[in-house]
């Protein structure tokens, strides 16, 4: 006989910061089982996969080991801000990759396209970024503040620019492959 878990029970205790490693202990559940129920849930629209791999690490490091990714995503781990050179406003930049990026708090619609500047020169010696990008879906979170969450598709950029793209996400993601990068002493 199967045990049953109600779905909302583990968002609410997902949503309130409950880890995951303490999911697995409350609901007896083993790595595979929570990946399992994760992935039902997401199947089911019960909570979105951007949620789910923003709120859980597990989430994020199956997904990633599942597909493969051709380039980089690196997930910012500290405050990059980014600005839309359209409407001027700032938003936070989440992760980026060669070919997209999530930013929150930029107001947009599917199918718009942006111009971004993201100043990497905060971390890498590099002018800032300048980057056009077409959204491809958008979210609204946050349970007192609401804001949004936007994924954007990268336009054609120049060699140039996915030359500082690559060494920026290499910077700040060790998972990414830093052949590119000169060795340090």
């Amino acid at each position: 006989m199967k045990r049953q878990i109600k779905g909302k029970d583990i968002i609410e205790d997902l949503r309130s910061g409950m880890a995951d490693w303490e999911l697995q202990v409350k609901y007896r559940l083993s790595p595979k089982a929570l990946r399992t129920v994760f992935e039902a849930l997401v199947q089911r629209s019960v909570v979105s996969h951007s949620e789910l791999y923003e709120t859980s690490p597990f989430y994020r490091e199956a997904t990633d080991g599942f597909k493969e990714r051709k380039h980089c995503r690196a997930d910012m781990p500290v405050y990059v801000p980014v600005t839309d050179l359209g409407t001027l406003g700032v938003g936070v930049l989440r992760d980026i990759s060669e070919t997209g990026l999530r930013v929150a708090g930029v107001e947009a619609s599917v199918g718009e396209i942006r111009m971004f500047q993201i100043p990497v020169n905060m971390f890498i010696q590099a002018d800032p970024l300048l980057i056009t990008a077409q959204c491809k879906w958008v979210e609204t979170k946050g349970r007192h503040k609401v804001y949004t969450v936007a994924g954007f598709q990268i336009n054609d950029i120049s060699e140039t620019v996915g030359a500082t793209l690559r060494e920026f996400t290499s910077f700040i993601s060790l998972r990414c492959k830093t052949d590119d990068l000169p060795e340090l002493e």
